[in-house]
């Protein structure tokens, strides 16, 4: 009898040690299983409860004339009562406003209609975008939670 392949004269000591393996493996892998499914419940709970605030869409005119009143429509989320703030701005450096608007929404899931006035010594040109933020309850830019933003807005005079 080769002693190499078969320690201590036993012939089964292959088929006790695959079943030992296969128990330690099954009780290592469960034991992972159970870390990884804890850790998703975990990373689903953090998402749920932080992607509740959003701007989840808006819509606003691609051409606009200086000193004319626009209305945006902006579809949000929220977990509770926010202000949505809508501006035009130029697209570049210095990034300077031609309109600011600001509508206070409540919690829940909705759209909100936000009417902004075009600043009239706005130039001709088109280099600007509206951006609509939800932020805290008078909050600002600096606050902002979420942020969609229409590039390429031109503007005639």
């Amino acid at each position: 009898m080769n002693n190499t392949l078969y320690p201590f004269g036993i012939k089964l000591y292959p088929t006790i040690l695959f079943s030992l393996l296969s128990l330690i493996s099954h009780y290592y892998l469960n034991f992972i299983m159970k870390k990884f499914f804890l850790l998703s419940i975990a990373l689903m709970a953090f998402s749920f409860s932080n992607a509740q605030d959003k701007v989840t869409g808006f819509d606003a005119p691609m051409k606009i004339k200086s000193g004319e009143k626009i209305t945006i429509s902006v579809d949000y989320t929220a977990n509770k009562s926010r202000d949505i703030i809508a501006n035009l701005q130029l697209n570049e450096d210095p990034w300077t406003n031609y309109g600011v608007a600001r509508a206070n929404v409540p919690a829940g899931t909705g759209t909100t209609e936000i009417v902004l006035t075009v600043d009239p010594s706005i130039p001709a040109g088109s280099n600007y975008k509206i951006s609509a933020f939800i932020t805290t309850v008078k909050g600002t830019w600096k606050e902002r939670i979420d942020v969609a933003t229409k590039p390429k807005i031109e503007v005639v005079k």
